[in-house]
């Protein structure tokens, strides 16, 4: 277990992280997600003891992180903001034989050709890494830590610049990852692949932990607050719902709109005040998205 206690980390007069506590539980994968500079790349850093905080207290495998401790590196990986962690002059394989060197381990050839092929790289083994593409060398670095064998993996923002396919391709890595026995924490902007990959989610911001549960729970506290309303009319209801989402299917349109369950009757009347008439109330479940700028509050 990755377990932070009250972990408080100043540069200056800025504080970037203020009494952050959560644990991330064996075999699960944990996603911290904020806006940018809301304390997760430094939390991430004094986890991997690149970083020393100023107080709290870290514990990986129920042993407690200190500076110099090398101890660490046997036990925990990390990739940092993209694709710079693998090096480039180095071929795909060399990288893979690099790392694991690093722990003082040997992995088979078989083995590594399985993970090679398993995740696309296999005809690119003798390529070098600079000449890979931006989402093969992301995939090669998240490889070069899984190669590693360490039970606890932490992954800051690993989608950074990728596209669609290669972000799937990514995902479902991680989640090999986790059927391995790993445990993993990981950092990202986006909403969809955290919804694929993670088991719950921690929501920093301005170095503060402002809500943390898993996916399924999340979506539980937030859906009575959501609501899709389909009306026809003459005119745009938007208008009347600055804050609400508006979609025009054929001839009516559907207002996305949170709010209190006691207040939507409020919100009929009014439609109706204005010449719409209701066709359907449906009760949504927010995806994660929707509930990250809930809890955020808008800020990116």
């Amino acid at each position: 277990m990755i377990a932070v206690e009250h972990l408080v980390k100043r540069f200056g007069d800025v504080v970037a992280v203020d009494d952050v506590s959560f644990e991330v539980g064996e075999g699960e994968i944990v996603a911290l997600l904020g806006p940018n500079g809301a304390g997760k790349t430094t939390t991430i850093k004094s986890i991997l003891n690149l970083m020393v905080p100023d107080s709290g207290r870290i514990t990986i495998g129920g042993r407690v992180v200190k500076p110099g401790d090398h101890w660490l590196y046997r036990h925990i990986s990390g990739v940092l903001e993209g694709n710079r962690n693998i090096y480039w002059r180095l071929t795909v394989e060399q990288n893979l034989q690099f790392f694991v060197g690093l722990s003082g381990k040997w992995v088979a050839r078989r083995d590594r050709e399985r993970l090679l092929e398993r995740f696309g790289l296999l005809e690119r083994r003798g390529q070098e890494a600079r000449k890979l593409s931006r989402g093969m060398q992301q995939k090669l670095a998240v490889l070069c830590v899984l190669v590693r064998g360490t039970d606890y993996i932490v992954l800051d923002e690993p989608t950074l610049g990728l596209d669609v396919d290669t972000t799937y391709q990514l995902a479902d890595m991680i989640r090999f990852m986790k059927d391995s026995g790993r445990t993993l924490l990981v950092s990202s902007h986006n909403m969809k692949f955290v919804e694929r990959i993670a088991d719950r989610v921690v929501f920093i911001n301005r170095g503060r932990v402002v809500a943390q549960g898993g996916v399924d729970e999340l979506r539980r506290m937030f859906a009575f607050r959501t609501y899709s309303i389909r009306v026809v009319g003459r005119g745009n209801p938007g208008q009347l719902f600055p804050d609400a989402r508006v979609e025009q299917k054929e001839n009516a349109h559907v207002i996305h709109i949170s709010l209190e369950p006691e207040h939507l009757y409020d919100v009929v009347d009014k439609l109706r005040s204005h010449g719409f008439l209701l066709e359907e109330i449906r009760r949504d479940e927010p995806d994660l998205e929707e509930i990250y700028l809930k809890v955020i509050g808008g800020e990116a």
